[in-house]
């Protein structure tokens, strides 16, 4: 696989965004067609992953990172996203539990634990998040590249956050009922993001954790996949 540059007047959009969430992302599907481009052009996209496509940037410089800031952008907003869901269900509990004589959910003992048992598991993935930005940053004062071992364990981690992230937002709706589904709810709206940008292709299908199982066992990371 290889990388270019294409003008985007010479680029065309053939499909627009049909999933279901990250509706405003704007993002399509383009194509390049009948440009003649000389591979002496082109770079490969491992090196770019690797950060050895670059010439030594000095340090303190991030453009040498591009595996370890991809991993860390992503994750990111949808941890922003979970977070505003969280906010979303606190400010509401005080309305009363239908169905039971909960006047407040706040009155119910096993809401509490829920909603707290949520907030600490958000708190653990902010940790996490926290904890890869702070590999790239120590990489990057020092000048010196992430070893394959680090960025196979910075992709783990972050899909271990937005794995996390779903399971917030999906127990989010049982503490709010089915009335946080309607097409208005801004709960619904942050449902269908994370539920779509979770399965971005490089957290989706097993293959971090499958790439983070080689690793562990010293194995050939190249023999799954060119994506770390």
């Amino acid at each position: 696989m290889r990388v270019v540059i294409v003008p985007s007047n010479q680029l065309i959009a053939v499909a627009d965004w049909q999933s279901t969430g990250l509706r405003g992302t704007q993002s399509v599907t383009v194509e390049a067609r009948d440009i003649n481009i000389p591979k002496a052009f082109t770079v490969a996209y491992s090196p770019i992953l690797s950060g050895n496509a670059l010439s030594y940037s000095g340090k303190g410089s991030y453009a040498r990172y591009f595996t370890g800031v991809l991993m860390n952008c992503l994750p990111a907003t949808l941890l922003g996203a979970t977070e505003s869901g969280i906010r979303l269900v606190l400010n509401e509990f005080n309305a009363p539990i239908a169905g039971s004589s909960y006047n407040a959910m706040s009155d119910s003992g096993a809401a509490r634990y829920e909603i707290g048992r949520l907030c600490s598991t958000f708190d653990l993935l902010v940790r996490a998040a926290e904890y890869n930005a702070s590999i790239i940053d120590s990489a990057a004062q020092e000048g010196r590249m992430l070893e394959s071992e680090e960025r196979v364990a910075i992709r783990g981690r972050a899909t271990q956050i937005m794995r996390g992230c779903v399971d917030i937002v999906q127990a989010l709706l049982w503490l709010r009922g089915s009335s946080a589904l309607e097409k208005n709810s801004p709960l619904e709206k942050i449902w269908r993001d994370v539920n779509v940008g979770a399965r971005h292709g490089g957290f989706a299908k097993l293959v971090p954790e499958e790439l983070e199982g080689i690793s562990a066992l010293k194995g050939e990371l190249s023999s799954l996949t060119q994506m770390y």
